[in-house]
């Protein structure tokens, strides 16, 4: 899967290192996204060794920044 595929597909910005706000234990924390299959991996700014995956339209857990950031 690729970026583009997801931004076709579901209609969301996702990139590479792209910020958005996850939700972890009922609190929403930054992460930034690292890569991406059927779902957008996630890197929590506040837990650098983990990865979170989240599908690209669950507004439940996954909230996209509007910052331009982030390649392919």
């Amino acid at each position: 899967m690729s970026f583009d595929y997801l931004r076709k597909t579901y209609g969301v910005p996702a990139k590479r290192g792209g910020l958005v706000m996850i939700k972890l234990a009922e609190d929403w924390y930054p992460g930034r996204i690292v890569s991406a299959t059927h779902y957008v991996r996630v890197r929590p700014d506040h837990m650098p060794r983990r990865r979170f995956n989240f599908h690209p339209t669950d507004t439940d857990f996954l909230r996209y920044c509007e910052q331009e950031q982030g390649d392919e």
